[in-house]
């Protein structure tokens, strides 16, 4: 599911529902598109186009958690993360952030939802362009590599 369609960064909320506006920085380091591809790895951009980040990326087998592996032009590691993931399906990706683990009370959802924005510097508007979007089934997961996705 998360590689079915390119995402967008469209709302934050705290730990009480409140909206958190994107450019607050508690939340503002989680805002960009995202394309997840099918063979595991992923670029992300600030809303600006700007390059964010790349690297690799899996979703747990259960759906619980995503994880993303940031990597150099070099290709090395330059920092891991595991977020828990609260909603993924064909209407939004939605992951848990918690800035102080000694708080866990405290927390920010980063919302995602599907856009047709064209990936920077590719002609490539991915598998969600045009209004359609691949593999609309619930809660299925692509895969790789026997890993799922």
């Amino acid at each position: 599911m998360l590689a079915s369609t390119p995402w967008k960064t469209t709302d934050a909320l705290d730990q009480n529902g409140n909206h958190v506006a994107l450019d607050n920085p508690a939340v503002s380091n989680f805002v960009g598109w995202a394309y997840f591809k099918g063979d595991g790895t992923f670029t992300m951009f600030n809303l600006n186009d700007t390059p964010k980040m790349h690297g690799d990326w899996t979703v747990a087998p259960d759906g619980s958690s995503r994880w993303i592996a940031a990597k150099n032009d070099a290709g090395a590691v330059l920092f891991t993360r595991v977020v828990p993931i609260v909603q993924l399906d064909k209407h939004a990706f939605t992951y848990r952030v918690t800035p102080n683990a000694a708080d866990p009370g405290v927390y920010f959802d980063i919302v995602h939802t599907p856009t047709n924005h064209a990936e920077p510097g590719t002609d490539d508007r991915g598998p969600g362009a045009h209004g359609t979007q691949g593999n609309q089934g619930e809660g299925g997961y692509h895969h790789n590599n026997g890993n799922q996705h």
